[in-house]
């Protein structure tokens, strides 16, 4: 009697996960729309998730929230990346009507 012993391969599949993180980008000239938000930053390689004006119609410059994988968090705070006059920092979600 032979036995035959088969050797178990355990395949380990790896999810990635991705965290994303939001920026909220502001003093935008009025006549910008998120398309051009999104060329300009696609073509310096950035991954855009979503991206909304959150600015109300009257006001003198837009405002947006981006959110992008953490990875890419830091390399948005360089100035030098930025138009003149166009600011950006961590977005902070407004507050709740019942607070």
């Amino acid at each position: 009697m032979v036995l035959l012993f088969l050797p178990f391969f355990i395949v380990l599949f790896f999810i990635q996960i991705t965290f994303y993180v939001c920026i909220f980008i502001y003093r935008v000239e009025k006549d910008t729309n998120a398309d051009v938000i999104k060329e300009f930053l696609a073509a310096r390689q950035f991954t855009i998730r979503e991206l909304e004006c959150v600015s109300n119609d009257n006001a003198r410059f837009k405002s947006f929230k981006l959110t992008v994988p953490v990875t890419q968090y830091g390399k948005l705070f360089d100035e030098n990346l930025w138009p003149r006059g166009v600011c950006v920092r961590k977005y902070i979600p407004p507050r709740s009507d019942n607070s």
